[in-house]
């Protein structure tokens, strides 16, 4: 038969592999304020445990009242840590009441009028009411979610077992209280309960970090689905290629379709004419010549039109003779974008080609914040206008203003600004003074 005292200290791992372990994950993602709850929890738990063990050597306050306390103290910095997770703040009602009425109860029937039957039935009541509130909380986060799983609702089972067991023994303490003592100092009934307690707090311990692991993972499946990408993961040298469900659906399959897939998968649904250009780029990143790999291809979509791929990617784990061994990255749906940008180009060469017809110049003028003037657009005739390149007013107007003569320059920005400021159509005469040509007149016309 094991030995008590050993059981006890036990019982204080699994609290204190809580700790460590929130202690671990908070260190990784620092905005998971439910961790510091149950890392806190978990260290109560194992010096609550840690008094029992030691509490013949302790005076009775401390090895009664105490330990006990701090068991509870612990379910409700658990009850409390769940609040946080599901998004609320703590709610210190109940577990207020419970610790309260469990400290004076352990104070009164410990110390005053002791009685042990009543203590076991306070705790056990405590704990089940905790416990209780406890699985209560997990409910409607199961509800909540778009596509529970039946290893979520698992999440709450241990506490749900456990208020079971603790309610059985306030009860079974209850209906025995005459021969409570000689029923409790039973080593085998004292094991009992004490290997529930450790299977309880092991339980709980795994539960809880599945929790706030699935809990991450979830965020990252909401951003990835939210944003509409496709995810990809590959074993470079076993060549086998892992994707998600959007990754096939953007091309009008299903995973199982396409499994297995290795990446002459993926090549061979590039277009012929983007073929070499991707994977120049993936060859880049492969030998380290890039340090990321990111490129634009079409890909032959099931029904046999072609897709605008927006392909981004990463070496995340290199062999020990620096040769790649896992990559992963996404894809993402450009399509519409792309043909914007090409519809928007035709439009401009359109522009450009009847420009030219045009005498003079035709272009876009901006009258920045700051006073700054530039023309975003301007025909060829600029040239002929004011003896000078498109681009060369870009971004700035002064080689255009420099052209113009220094009598008529002041005027000329007067009446730009004051057409601006009325939005009123320009329209001036005025002097300019080329290189090569000398003065000579122009006439200006625009419409704010």
């Amino acid at each position: 038969m094991l030995d008590m005292q050993t059981l006890v200290l036990v019982a204080a791992l699994p609290g204190l592999v809580l700790a460590w372990s929130m202690a671990m994950l908070r260190r990784r993602a620092p905005a998971l304020p439910e961790a510091a709850w149950w890392q806190a929890a978990g260290l109560v738990i194992s010096i609550g445990f840690v008094l029992i063990a030691v509490r013949e050597a302790l005076p009775a306050l401390l090895g009664i009242v105490v330990p006990n306390s701090l068991f509870i103290l612990g379910l409700a910095g658990l009850l409390a840590g769940l609040q946080v997770h599901q998004g609320r703040r703590p709610r210190w009602r109940l577990s207020g009441a419970v610790l309260a009425a469990t400290v004076a109860g352990f104070v009164w029937y410990g110390l005053i009028a002791p009685d042990t039957a009543m203590r076991i039935i306070i705790v056990a009541l405590a704990q089940t009411i905790l416990c209780g509130a406890i699985v209560l909380e997990l409910r409607p986060r199961a509800r909540a979610r778009s596509h529970p799983s039946a290893f979520d609702a698992m999440v709450g089972l241990p506490f749900l077992l456990h208020a079971v067991a603790m309610a059985a023994r306030a009860v079974a303490t209850a209906l025995f209280d005459t021969r409570i003592d000689d029923f409790f100092s039973a080593q085998a009934i004292q094991t009992t309960a004490m290997l529930e307690v450790i299977v309880f707090l092991t339980l709980a311990s795994v539960s809880l970090n599945t929790l706030i692991v699935g809990r991450a993972a979830r965020r990252v499946d909401d951003v990835i689905w939210a944003t509409r990408v496709g995810t990809w993961d590959w074993s470079v040298p076993a060549d086998v290629v892992r994707i998600n469900d959007r990754w096939a659906g953007m091309l009008g399959y299903t995973r199982a379709e396409l499994e297995p897939i290795t990446s002459r998968t993926w090549l061979d649904m590039v277009h012929p004419d983007d073929r070499p250009g991707l994977q120049r780029t993936l060859a880049d990143h492969l030998e380290r010549r890039a340090s990321d790999y990111e490129a634009e291809a079409r890909l032959r979509h099931k029904d046999g039109h072609w897709v605008w791929i927006l392909h981004r990617g990463r070496v995340v784990e290199w062999t020990a003779d620096g040769r790649p061994a896992r990559m992963t990255g996404t894809h993402a749906d450009v399509t519409e974008r792309v043909t914007r940008a090409t519809e928007i180009q035709a439009q401009r060469n359109l522009l450009a080609n009847l420009a030219q017809q045009v005498p003079g110049v035709i272009y876009q003028f901006a009258l920045k914040a700051d006073g700054t003037m530039c023309f975003p657009f301007a025909s060829e005739g600029i040239r002929e206008i004011y003896g000078i390149a498109p681009d060369d007013v870009k971004t700035d107007a002064t080689p255009a203003q420099d052209r113009i003569h220094p009598a008529d320059v002041d005027r000329v920005i007067a009446e730009i600004e004051e057409s601006a400021r009325m939005l009123s159509p320009w329209r001036s005469e005025y002097r300019v003074v080329l290189p090569d040509r000398g003065v000579s007149w122009r006439e200006g016309h625009a419409m704010p």
